[in-house]
């Protein structure tokens, strides 16, 4: 009997050492977990002081990279000025071309060389964002701003499970991480990250003991499960998650929220959107001042600028 218990008690030990030496090779070869151990809590703070820095753990990044970007202009505006905002991802921040061939500056450009000069374009998008991010840095400071149009690219809604259905940017990222909303009946609810830093904060997504909220409200699939599959299944749904319904449903409820709260409080809002989900967005938002227009590029890019 007691050697027994002794092969049990040994078996036992394997296999946990197993998990976590597995547990730990797949956080370790997670995208961008190096950059985020390089980080560290001294260094991790708002780029700029228009944002706080709960703001900016809960955006979980906020670069502003194009030379059009929010940060260079004053929240007040002349009278006589009319301020056209950009929100988006990586494709209208500009990050895949050179400095000043982001979108809002092509589009500035056009106003300048057509004489118009009452017209100022400000970027509000970012690498990687997702409508929930916009919609997060739209609270934060784009409401701020004395905005008369704002422009709001909507990645198709089965192409963000990762950015809007997640705290992550992708199923294989370390972090960043970011807060993001959920139904709460038929009310939006916004999630926030744990941590005082986004260094900590990616530290408690990440660790073998999952906090409840990310267990039940991130659609990826848990870290803990992770370790028990092949890698191949490692970008599966996560059956916890609290939404039974597609991601289609869930994100045209969420994002028609997001969109209905920026109309009400804009003179002009321009939805740009892939067109076999146009005619059901507008169904969802009735609005005189929402202008949904649909995109006209291939299927690989449909949140981008060219529309009928």
């Amino acid at each position: 009997m007691l050697k027994r218990n002794c092969v049990t008690v040994i078996v036992l030990s394997l296999a946990v050492l197993g998990y976590i030496l597995r547990y730990n090779h797949i956080i370790n070869h997670l995208i961008g977990y190096d950059e985020m151990m390089k980080l560290n809590d001294r260094r991790d703070a708002p780029p700029y002081k228009k944002l706080s820095q709960e703001q900016f753990i809960m955006l979980g990044h906020a670069e502003a990279p194009a030379v059009t970007s929010y940060k260079f202009f004053s929240n007040n505006k002349s009278s006589k000025k009319i301020r056209i905002a950009i929100f988006g991802s990586s494709i209208e921040a500009g990050s895949e071309t050179q400095a000043g061939y982001d979108i809002a500056s092509l589009l500035q450009d056009r106003f300048n060389k057509a004489s118009i000069q009452d017209v100022e374009v400000i970027n509000f998008a970012d690498v990687g964002y997702g409508l929930q991010q916009a919609y997060l840095l739209w609270n934060y400071l784009g409401r701020y701003y004395n905005l008369d149009y704002v422009v709001l690219p909507i990645i198709t809604f089965d192409q963000v499970l990762d950015r809007d259905c997640s705290f992550t940017g992708r199923y294989d990222f370390y972090g960043p991480i970011h807060a993001r909303y959920v139904l709460k009946g038929n009310q939006l609810k916004l999630i926030p990250v744990v941590g005082r830093s986004r260094f900590i904060a990616a530290k408690i997504y990440n660790r073998m003991l999952p906090l409840f909220r990310y267990v039940r409200y991130d659609k990826s699939l848990p870290r803990f499960l992770r370790v028990l599959l092949p890698s191949n299944f490692h970008n599966k749904i996560n059956p916890f998650y609290y939404y039974r319904g597609t991601t289609k449903e869930e994100l045209l409820l969420i994002n028609s929220k997001m969109i209905k709260d920026i109309t009400n409080q804009v003179d002009n809002l321009v939805v740009i959107i892939a067109p076999e989900q146009a005619d059901r967005l507008r169904k969802a938002i009735d609005a005189p001042n929402n202008y949904i227009l649909e995109s006209k590029v291939s299927k690989l890019t449909p949140c981008f600028l060219y529309y009928g």
